[in-house]
């Protein structure tokens, strides 16, 4: 009877790393995916055809613009055709790029109570366009 002890011990450890191992991997792979760049995509893609955006990973460009119509204010990224995102992230970062032009990179979603939003993972200043956002 002294063998059986031993065979549940080496079992449970086996399990064990190979918990540890699919673990590992997970974590590798979800690196992996976080690291490759998302896809650019036209703000007027995701005006239009949100559905097919919503949950995820984007990359957009535009100038950031405030609105204060509903008592606090609002950040929205805006192309030239005025097509718009909300933006959530943190106000006070965001006042810093007002008529400014902003890449950011964010997931998508959308709320019957604002529209169309983007949940800002990152955002830098675009050097594509004009600080008001109208090209010459």
């Amino acid at each position: 009877m002294t063998g059986r002890p031993r065979t549940l011990f080496r079992l449970r450890r086996a399990e064990i790393v190979f918990v540890l191992i699919l673990a590992c991997i997970v974590a590798v792979v979800t690196i992996v995916v976080r690291a490759e760049p998302p896809p650019v995509v036209p703000l007027r893609s995701i005006h239009f055809d949100t559905e097919q955006y919503i949950g995820k990973r984007v990359e957009v460009s535009g100038v950031v613009r405030v609105f204060q119509d509903t008592g606090a204010p609002y950040y929205v990224l805006e192309d030239a055709q005025e097509n718009r995102v909300l933006l959530r992230s943190d106000g006070r970062q965001l006042s810093l790029h007002v008529d400014r032009a902003l890449t950011v990179i964010g997931v998508v979603g959308f709320d019957d109570h604002v529209g169309i939003y983007l949940t800002v993972e990152r955002m830098s200043a675009s050097p594509q366009e004009s600080p008001l956002g109208k090209q010459g």
